[in-house]
């Protein structure tokens, strides 16, 4: 598998108006039908992709705006990770 992409993703809450940031890292993992999937991890622990299951840490809210900020690099020589949700 690839070497992990360092992700970070700012937020804002539709809802409260509270804006934080967080550092993700995705790594390629095969799932139980030996499909790879993208799998999101903060601070050392697995957890929902924040693009598609993210709460505000404040309110609890769902309304999220989300930028995602590409950190590093592939280290076999793959392309920049670019997502804008």
């Amino acid at each position: 598998m690839d070497s992990p992409i360092e992700q970070a993703y700012s937020f804002l809450c539709r809802g409260c108006g509270h804006a934080w940031s967080a550092d993700y890292e995705i790594r390629r993992v095969y799932d139980s039908r030996g499909l790879i999937q993208s799998a999101f991890f903060l601070d050392g622990s697995r957890t929902p992709s924040p693009l598609t299951q993210g709460r505000c840490v404040h309110c609890g809210g769902v309304h999220l705006q989300v930028t995602a900020h590409t950190r590093g690099r592939r280290s076999r020589g793959g392309a920049m990770m670019e997502m804008t949700p």
